[in-house]
């Protein structure tokens, strides 16, 4: 073997400085990387989940509907908030460091022996995703529901190959990478739903349907379809269709969504969601990827308890109450209008001081201005990330969309601290940076784990 034996700390410490922002448009490392690993993927029944927007809470869903239902389940997610270990889940609870460190130490060791014969050096995402195979084959799970981190065509998630894959929406962000237009994004996710397997079309898919049906047809996969739609409508539906409405938003930040739901899952009514209408969405695609995952209706009873207990750090989280602190990772212009209509009706239309700071690459412009109709003002701060927008150019930005003259803040607690001794009801979004400072500051739970 090239390069010698590491240790789990110190391979967690290399996996925080490995190629962090790099991107390889290709699986021929992952999937060298994976052969090297034993191919984990294999050994694992996979749910794969990619879109724009609404990925994370149906990964999370998605697990704890598969767990609620007799089965072994572990997820592995991304963006990660605090530490590395936010990245993977056992049986519902962050695996340890020890058992991390010891898949990257593995991860690592294989990419070190394997040396020129990799096409390229692995980037973090890479190594991740390779140790977190790694770690979910090792605990023995069955399920294992894959979040995707970017696209879907060279995610390094797609070297496994998903029984079913959901694509929860599509909408203009890492357009460097995928493409100039909704046309050219949609068609490298769609590239998550394989030959003979099944594809789940969330909401937020419908303007680009046509081309998810092109690759459907190529590879010869299913697709099923989850279509919002008016309360009290039972009409004929076809066999590759779901169909959910909301019977009560939320009236208050810490509120739950309840829908009722008709499709492949069967037929369930006053289901319970933690937070805005949003989640309807994700609850719906999850719902229906479970059963079809499990090739049965689901149990009315064990989902609404997996449902109620669904809530996930940075969405939509209440961090502080009299008055309202909530923190939501939105961090694109599709995710920002999604918060601003959430923020409508859990505060009952009520405006907020928005807490704004958006990484470099995003289009911070668009974000503020979907966000501008529920703020009474902006405060902006630079987030602790080599990748974070300057918050001076960052209130520029701000000005130029709202009219509105935001004030700088130094820091995202010390903005929190100003706002919450003003007595003003806050929002803090923009990016995940922001809202783990944010949750760091206001002591919320798992925000002290470090090595993240």
């Amino acid at each position: 073997m090239r390069g010698r034996p590491v240790g789990g700390e110190e391979a967690l410490a290399a996996l925080t400085v490995a190629a962090r922002s790099s991107i390889n448009p290709s699986l021929l490392t992952i999937t060298r990387l994976a052969a090297a690993l034993g191919d984990p993927q294999r050994e694992l029944r996979v749910v794969q989940v990619a879109g724009t927007n609404g990925k994370g809470s149906t990964t999370r869903m998605v697990e704890s509907l598969l767990r609620a239902h007799g089965e072994r389940a572990g997820a592995f997610t991304s963006p990660l908030l605090h530490d590395l270990t936010d990245h993977v889940l056992v049986d519902g609870e962050r695996v340890t460091r020890e058992a991390l460190g010891g898949g990257a130490a593995s991860a690592l060791e294989a990419a070190a022996w394997l040396g020129d014969d990799l096409p390229s050096p692995p980037t973090q995402f890479e190594l991740l995703t390779a140790a977190a195979l790694c770690v979910l084959r090792d605990a023995g799970v069955t399920w294992a529901v894959l979040e995707v981190g970017m696209g879907g065509r060279w995610d390094s998630t797609s070297v496994a190959t998903p029984d079913v894959a959901v694509v929860t929406s599509v909408g203009l962000d890492h357009m460097e990478f995928l493409g100039p237009t909704l046309g050219h994004i949609a068609r490298d996710k769609a590239h998550v739903i394989r030959a003979g397997g099944v594809g789940v079309l969330g909401p937020g898919t419908a303007e680009v349907d046509p081309v998810f049906a092109e690759r459907a047809a190529e590879v010869g996969a299913r697709l099923v379809r989850v279509l919002p739609t008016a309360a009290g409508d039972r009409g004929p539906m076809g066999a590759d269709e779901a169909r959910f409405h909301v019977t009560r938003a939320i009236d208050a930040p810490d509120g739950t969504t309840v829908l009722d739901y008709v499709g492949p899952a069967g037929e369930h009514d006053g289901l319970g969601v933690p937070g805005p209408g949003y989640q309807a969405d994700n609850a719906a695609c999850a719902l229906t990827a479970t059963a079809l995952a499990l090739g049965r209706p689901l149990d009315s009873a064990l989902t609404a308890r997996a449902l109620a207990q669904s809530a996930m750090p940075g969405r939509f989280e209440v961090l502080a109450r009299a008055p309202w602190l909530v923190v939501d990772v939105a961090h694109n212009p599709a995710g920002a209008r999604v918060l601003a209509d959430a923020v409508e009706r859990a505060f009952g239309g009520r405006r907020v001081t928005v807490v704004l700071g958006v990484l470099a690459d995003k289009d911070a412009g668009a974000v503020a201005e979907a966000l501008a109709p529920v703020a009474t003002r902006f405060v902006v701060v630079r987030p602790e990330s080599p990748r974070a927008r300057d918050a001076a150019d960052l209130a520029a930005l701000v000005q130029e969309a709202t009219g509105c003259v935001p004030h700088i803040a130094p820091s995202v607690g010390s903005a929190i601290a100003e706002v919450r001794a003003a007595g003003e009801e806050c929002v803090v979004t923009g990016s995940v940076v922001t809202v783990a400072e944010a949750r760091v500051a206001c002591g919320a739970p798992g925000a002290g784990a470090d090595g993240g």
